[in-house]
């Protein structure tokens, strides 16, 4: 499978965009977060549109972003809809080995399932070292202390 998506503008000339480690820091550092927490903000324009300035294979940032807004603009143009541009956007991300081959909401929302499944481990793993520290505490302590525990 090409790690890259090919689209074809409508010139007739071809964008191989292709999103990689070097442009994946760049992308989370300009959105200040993750690729996975910012797909969720792709409602946005202006989030959509660093995915694809990011993935246009050549040029410094402001021509790949002039790019990134000219291809939304043709797709509109064309008849697109917006949606198109998150399908776009989705192929990248599928290609460059982010996402699966499902929705795009469909992975957001694995994501942040992880993310709490994760955070309740964490908890819990918080509430038995103070759980344990609390009777370590109340075995230390004179006969004649009251320990409270909350």
């Amino acid at each position: 499978m090409a790690n890259y998506v090919i689209y074809t503008r409508i010139d007739g000339t071809e964008l191989k965009l292709k999103i990689d480690s070097e442009r994946t820091i760049e992308l989370e550092e300009k959105l200040s977060g993750s690729i996975f927490d910012k797909l969720a903000e792709t409602n946005k324009l202006s989030t959509a549109v660093e995915f694809i300035a990011a993935a246009v294979p050549d040029g410094e940032y402001p021509e790949r972003r002039k790019t990134a807004l000219a291809v939304y603009d043709e797709m509109i143009e064309s008849g697109g809809k917006y949606r198109d541009y998150i399908e776009l956007i989705h192929k990248v991300c599928v290609s460059a080995g982010f996402l699966d081959g499902g929705t795009v909401e469909k992975q957001v929302e694995i994501q942040k399932a992880q993310d709490k499944l994760e955070k309740i481990a964490y908890e819990a793993q918080l509430k038995l070292i103070a759980e344990k520290t609390g009777e370590i505490e109340a075995k230390n302590a004179p006969a004649d202390t009251e320990v409270s525990q909350s």
